[in-house]
């Protein structure tokens, strides 16, 4: 069994994460201004602790003391991971748009704008540049008329496995 930190503010993609056999979630940490009442009572249930930072600094301090080999899963974190850290450690993140077409925030919206009739839900390994690392999974909806931005993240969330 793998340890692995959470990172990001998605209590659904902790919980989810918290049910596979396969990892061990050690710790979570969050942006400071992103941090609300589920993710809270989440990491609480489920016997962790949380660390949360303002920025890329104090971010930057936290992951350099963890072991070389620990590995870091992301989802809903609005920052870019500095190239210093993504040479040393594996950090791997749930992006909902696809890595060859919707890279960057907000590929919902992107989506719908584009008129795009299909979404996807992409794992990958990230690098120093924006969403644009190994795709390692990826899962794909169809997009609906009716479809909001909020629709198409609940749709693309039932990927997550």
């Amino acid at each position: 069994m793998n340890n692995i930190v959470f990172i990001g503010s998605s209590s659904l993609g902790l919980q989810l994460l918290s049910k596979s056999s396969k990892f061990k979630i050690i710790e979570v940490l969050c942006l400071k201004n992103r941090i609300d009442e589920s993710l809270k009572e989440l990491v609480h249930k489920l016997g962790l602790t949380i660390k949360l930072f303002e920025w890329k600094k104090e971010f930057t301090e936290i992951i350099l003391n963890y072991p070389k080999n620990y590995v870091f899963f992301i989802y809903q974190l609005d920052m870019i991971i500095p190239k210093k850290l993504t040479d040393k450690y594996s950090f791997f993140n749930l992006h909902r748009g696809s890595l060859h077409t919707n890279r960057g925030p907000n590929p919902e919206i992107r989506s719908i704008l584009n008129g795009n009739t299909f979404s996807t839900m992409s794992l990958h390994k990230i690098n120093e540049k924006i969403d644009s690392g190994m795709l390692i999974d990826d899962y794909q909806i169809s997009i609906l008329k009716n479809d909001n931005p909020n629709i198409l993240k609940k749709k693309l969330e039932k990927g997550i496995p």
